[in-house]
């Protein structure tokens, strides 16, 4: 079939649609929905991959509306109704959506740490304040859910550049592992002023400090990320950058997503570096 329709009234073509990463594809519901349905106002993970937060992917299957009053339309296929007590929408390009703070604490309030992770990581920094600030403002709100909310956001880093990377430190959290510095600048050894960021970093008493590296598929499969660039020059480049921070005297620790999803290949992996658990 050449066209799409992944809810009713809503159609696309088949190789487009395809081609849009979960992210995408929750967006593009979410705009064609407001064409149709102008009064609704989006929340929750819907909400939160509206103002630019890292949503894991299984949570965006569903597309998330909330209404005031005690009673709600009943939830049906693909669109889930939220019912809340008061409601003053934001806009994110035209589209009304549930204000950042309260999109963060409706999600994070349901989630565990290693799903939760990313969006309170992206809701930090997307809110450029401090972390104190950020827990505060969780914390005061009095909305539901807020407590649990801020045992996640305790953990919140704005350093963190992917969902991947905020995984996979929750993983790291709720395993006692020590936790790294994050987008750590390690110079050239070859040329001055020259650096290299590292996704995480371990400095080790005793061995030799051990670079935490996530490699994500999206580098190989993002056309903006390739920068002109085919893989095979891009996984070049990725092998010449190894080589440049191995002869640093650093160790370079990598893993996939899939290492991050099953948790244990991670924790067998950080073993065999050495990385010391906390108490």
């Amino acid at each position: 079939d050449l066209v799409r329709s992944p809810h009713r009234s809503l159609y696309a073509r088949t190789d487009t649609w395809s081609s849009l990463s979960p992210n995408d594809r929750a967006l593009w519901m979410a705009r064609g929905l407001h064409t149709l349905h102008p009064e609704w106002v989006f929340s929750f993970y819907t909400a939160a991959a509206l103002h630019g937060l890292y949503v894991p992917n299984r949570l965006l299957n569903q597309i998330h509306v909330a209404h005031i009053g005690p009673t709600c339309q009943k939830s049906r296929g693909i669109i889930v109704h939220h019912c809340k007590k008061e409601l003053e929408p934001a806009y994110v390009q035209g589209i009304p959506v549930t204000p950042l703070l309260e999109t963060t604490i409706d999600c994070l309030f349901r989630l565990s740490l290693t799903e939760g992770l990313p969006i309170a990581d992206s809701a930090l920094r997307n809110l450029d304040i401090s972390k104190r600030q950020f827990l505060d403002l969780i914390e005061s709100s009095g909305q539901y859910g807020a407590f649990k909310a801020s045992k996640i956001a305790l953990h919140a880093n704005p350093l963190s550049e992917s969902g991947g990377e905020s995984m996979a430190r929750a993983v790291m959290i709720e395993e006692g592992f020590a936790l790294p510095e994050l987008q750590v600048p390690i110079p050239h050894p070859l040329y001055k002023g020259r650096t290299y960021r590292v996704d995480f970093l371990w400095r080790l008493s005793g061995q030799s400090d051990v670079a935490g590296e996530f490699d994500g598929m999206v580098k190989l499969e993002d056309e903006q990320m390739l920068k002109n660039h085919s893989v095979l020059q891009t996984l070049r480049q990725e092998r010449n950058r190894e080589a440049a921070l191995t002869s640093t005297g650093l160790r370079v620790m990598r893993f996939t997503y899939d290492d991050v999803r099953l948790g244990l290949p991670l924790v067998t992996l950080m073993n065999h570096y050495g990385i010391p658990h906390v108490a």
